[in-house]
């Protein structure tokens, strides 16, 4: 099956900013649409391959830089500032990211995966839209970390003498997550990330992930991790909606199977009913990039091929009815 890859620019409806967006479509009817939420400090092109894969599994993919990264900014100088769009600039252009390739490929099941910050991005905007989803795939879920509270008052205070676009080394060390000791005998200082070393090189040496936030980059995810952690607010119109998180064994950012569970009871706790979890053996961080990839990645397909035939199979009834 060929694929065809389209890359161009949406302003966002939020400031204008322009957003760099990419597609990968089987070159015949697809059917499904997947849109992909990248993580802090990397781009799409990191999720080139299981684009691909999942184009060459018929479905229609879509990811766009998020504002402040990648291809989203107006200057180099821009990486990991969020202008003035802040933590709702990230969710409406997702919203606008995925519009876009809904009305390229109307009436298809549509899907959102988000990895680690793109993940918080997904749960926020499952929040509000969640009318526009058909099933949710949380990857490398961040656990909720108690100081993103104080986080933002921090901010606050660092704002008035160094402006949203400042920096700040404490921050940066802080949201920095730590291997505790389990990689100090590897060669990278990122090896938390996965264990495929061919990954590891090329994120090391890419400019496009060794970047910092600002301060305007760190408020809007302290304030994203904030809403999505907390129970207020959640207008939950499809509590059967499927959501299904992904993390690896040695994930950091998960902590451990205990506060995964806390991050999904949080879910269940607002409404939804229809959810479940796996943890991969012996994974890191980016369980789509690790060296054994290919079991995750199948996965990954069994799982949208069972949503995809549980939707059909409703539309049959419903039609039987009629």
């Amino acid at each position: 099956m060929a694929i065809v890859t389209e890359s161009f620019y949406i302003p966002s409806k939020v400031d204008g900013l322009q957003l760099s967006v990419m597609t990968m479509a089987p070159d015949c009817a697809p059917i499904g649409i997947v849109q992909i939420s990248h993580g802090m400090c990397e781009h799409k092109e990191r999720y080139i391959p299981v684009m691909e894969f999942l184009a060459s599994k018929g479905f229609a993919c879509i990811i766009h830089d998020h504002r402040g990264h990648g291809g989203s900014v107006q200057s180099e100088k821009d990486l990991g500032y969020f202008y003035q769009g802040g933590e709702k600039g990230l969710i409406a252009d997702v919203a606008l990211v995925g519009t876009q390739m809904k009305k390229k490929h109307p009436g298809l099941p549509f899907y959102l995966l988000g990895h680690s910050m793109g993940s918080l991005i997904a749960r926020a905007y499952l929040k509000k839209l969640d009318f526009t989803l058909d099933g949710l795939i949380i990857s490398g879920c961040p656990v909720y970390v108690p100081g993103c509270k104080i986080g933002q008052s921090i901010v606050k205070f660092l704002e008035v003498f160094k402006g949203d676009h400042g920096h700040s080394k404490m921050l940066d060390r802080l949201s920095k997550y730590k291997d505790d000791g389990r990689f100090a005998n590897e060669d990278s200082p990122n090896a938390w990330v996965c264990s495929n070393p061919d990954i590891l090189a090329k994120y090391d040496n890419d400019p496009l992930t060794q970047f910092h936030f600002t301060l305007s980059g760190y408020q809007a995810l302290f304030k994203t991790m904030e809403m999505v952690y907390s129970p207020k607010g959640w207008n939950v119109t499809k509590p059967n909606l499927p959501i299904w998180f992904i993390s690896g064994e040695d994930d950091p950012c998960m902590g451990s199977e205990e506060r995964l569970l806390e991050a999904i009871d949080v879910l269940r706790q607002a409404g939804y009913d229809n959810i479940s979890y796996q943890i991969y053996p012996h994974m890191r961080h980016e369980v789509l990039n690790e060296t054994e990839k290919e079991f995750v990645w199948n996965d990954l397909e069994e799982k949208l091929m069972m949503w995809n035939q549980k939707i059909t199979d409703a539309l049959s009834k419903q039609l039987d009815k009629e």
